[in-house]
């Protein structure tokens, strides 16, 4: 049956951000080495379809089996210190925040489909076990490992929280001598947010970004990082959660 020429790049518009692997980059038609944070980018792709409600089956086994893909091949997760560089704190947080996000997706689901679905429900508690205990920064530290199930460390939670506020805050950094607008740190913040939830965190977040006359909304803030195309499903899927009055 032919296929119309119109479905054809309907097709091609929604699946060209993945690479073979399912990772989400930066550009359209990557290869697997086109994005280093290819794994944040991911995991806030799947925490941005849960609050649009647009999140599937699908999407959970694809990152998943993304995550597994890389801690298997072992071209990014490591839990070798030495290594340790290979895989930034970045990429934990989106590894993480997906896959927290995904089996809080499947608790929601029926008995039946939770039945269907505990294979993969169990691999996403495997990969979450395989995140490194030991992190250089305190806020890494207490928040994935919080995340992973050591509920002691929640006293320790306003160190994270306090850093996200600070980072959502500031307008610029500097790096390699240049000053440039401060926005990665503002959607790591977001991704903690969603995926803990911090109810508190998230609306002085909020607050901070919407007083700002260099952001303004959480959108302009995903328009500068992903600024190479307005089509970026991380771009479009902010822009559904604001209009839908979800943050």
């Amino acid at each position: 049956m032919k296929v119309p020429n119109g479905l054809k790049i309907m097709v091609r518009k929604m699946s060209n951000w993945y690479d073979s692997d399912g990772g989400l980059h930066l550009r359209p038609n990557p290869d697997l080495e086109q994005s280093e944070n290819a794994p944040t980018f991911s995991g806030c792709e799947i925490a941005l379809k849960y609050e649009a409600k647009k999140l599937s089956f699908a999407d959970c086994a694809r990152f998943v089996r993304y995550c597994k893909g890389l801690y298997r091949d072992g071209r990014f997760w490591t839990t070798s210190i030495s290594q340790r560089a290979r895989f930034s704190h970045d990429s934990y947080t989106g590894i993480v925040v997906g896959l927290i996000t995904v089996l809080r997706f499947l608790k929601k689901q029926d008995a039946h489909d939770r039945q269907k679905w505990h294979v993969l429900k169990d691999d996403a508690l495997e990969l979450l076990d395989k995140i490194p205990f030991w992190h250089k920064h305190p806020r890494d530290f207490i928040w994935l490992n919080y995340m992973r199930g050591h509920l002691w460390l929640w006293p320790l939670l306003i160190i994270p929280s306090v850093a996200m506020i600070v980072s959502c805050m500031q307008d610029y950094k500097v790096r390699g001598g240049v000053k440039i607008l401060k926005t990665d740190g503002k959607i790591l913040a977001l991704m903690r947010c969603l995926a803990t939830p911090m109810p508190l965190t998230l609306w002085a977040c909020t607050n901070a970004i919407e007083t700002d006359n260099d952001f303004g909304s959480w959108s302009n803030v995903f328009a500068m990082y992903f600024w190479q195309s307005d089509e970026h499903p991380n771009r479009v899927l902010i822009k559904r959660v604001e209009d839908d009055k979800r943050l």
